[in-house]
């Protein structure tokens, strides 16, 4: 099965991406921002494990959170476009980027 310039191209930006966001997961990159508002903004630092699919799988977790701090005010958090990225999404993800490419050839094997 011979792939495209487009194809090759897509799938080096596509791991390119995946592979920089695992990064940032692993070496524990974040982005701590304190404006006097208390909103913390964080990058790829995985809080709080949830409870469903839907809070902790990447891009569906929760992007905005807030919590009751010690002096009774209510506080948001940004939790960052990278909150709840790991080794799940990177794996999903990178069969995903494949399968595009891969699956409509094993389909269709007049396109080889």
């Amino acid at each position: 099965m011979k792939i495209t310039a487009n194809q090759r191209k897509f799938l080096i930006i596509w791991c390119t991406c995946h592979i920089i966001f695992l990064l940032c997961y692993l070496f524990k990159f974040s982005g701590d921002l304190d404006n006097g508002s208390y909103l913390i903004s964080r990058l790829s630092v995985r809080g709080q494990r949830y409870s469903t699919l839907q809070d902790v799988f990447w891009p569906f977790c929760k992007i905005f959170d807030s919590f009751k701090g010690l002096d009774g005010m209510q506080h948001n958090i940004l939790n960052g476009f990278l909150y709840g990225y790991d080794y799940t999404e990177f794996i999903v993800y990178m069969l995903l980027g494949f399968g595009i490419v891969f699956l409509p050839k094993l389909w269709n094997p007049s396109n080889k």
